[in-house]
């Protein structure tokens, strides 16, 4: 009777371990970005943008290997098998499988950017190139990175004036030029001219081209420095627009942006409407 007992154990483990094999033999450890990047060869365009990625969660899912990637403060994930990586999402009974792993990581990333820009705050006020003020009592700060030629700034920068006039907010402008050399030139010149809101605002000076007769050494410093804080903060697009607490808020959606300006501040508009 022990004897057939040991022989059935004997015999289960042994089939557990030969079905089970695969998995055991596939170690989540030994998964590396490298071996993402060789699998994914075939497609040079994600090879390329997944080359600047790191990996900040791995685990085993389902007998395969779940790795999360970062690229600039953004999460891609990955499925490794032996021989194979796939590329997106994992769902299971309508649900993301890594939803609170991705939520997780995106509160500690959020965490981790605001304290960069408080430890950048004095070099970020340093960069500013333009101040809006709509009354005397405006104190709370609202920055924007933008880019002349941009057209998805000048499409919040139409009605980014009225926004903080409603909220009475303090608006500081950093140029952040991400289409070449004659936006540079641009934010240059609206630097050397010591344009104001309005004058910035206007499309007059953007048409006249003669962007090289005003490049002086100030703006050209006040430009460089700019640069390097939107590296430090790993700004990345525009316009972004960022909070005294570091809080973001990414492009030209001007709605998102009120419904952020009345939860942060807890501003009281008469004219605010919910969008």
């Amino acid at each position: 009777m022990r004897k057939r007992i040991y022989s059935i154990l004997i015999l289960n483990f042994v089939i557990f371990f030969f079905m089970s094999y695969p998995l055991l033999a596939f170690n989540c450890k030994n998964i590396t970005k490298d071996k993402i990047l060789n699998e994914i060869a075939v497609n040079p365009f994600l090879k390329a943008f997944l080359n600047k990625s790191k990996i900040v969660n791995k685990r085993q899912v389902k007998g395969l290997c779940e790795v999360t990637l970062s690229v600039n403060n953004r999460f891609f994930t990955c499925y490794v098998g032996k021989d194979f990586t796939l590329v997106g999402q994992m769902y299971s009974h309508g649900k993301l499988v890594n939803e609170a792993i991705l939520k997780r990581l995106k509160a500690r990333t959020n965490l981790e950017i605001k304290k960069e820009f408080l430890k950048e705050r004095k070099n970020i006020d340093k960069s500013v190139a333009i101040i809006y003020k709509p009354s005397k009592k405006a104190h709370k700060v609202l920055y924007m990175f933008t880019d002349p030629m941009c057209p998805f700034c000048h499409k919040a920068e139409t009605k980014i004036k009225d926004v903080v006039k409603k909220f009475n907010v303090v608006l500081k402008v950093i140029f952040f030029p991400v289409h070449g050399q004659k936006s540079d030139k641009m934010a240059i010149k609206a630097i050397c001219k010591k344009f104001n809101l309005d004058k910035y605002l206007s499309q007059e000076w953007r048409k006249k081209g003669d962007f090289d007769k005003f490049q002086c050494e100030k703006g050209k410093k006040l430009l460089r420095q700019s640069k390097l804080i939107a590296k430090k903060l790993n700004i990345t697009g525009v316009p972004t627009f960022i909070f005294e607490d570091g809080t973001r808020v990414r492009g030209a959606n001007i709605p998102f942006l009120e419904r952020t300006l009345q939860k942060k501040f807890k501003v009281q508009s008469s004219t605010f409407k919910k969008h």
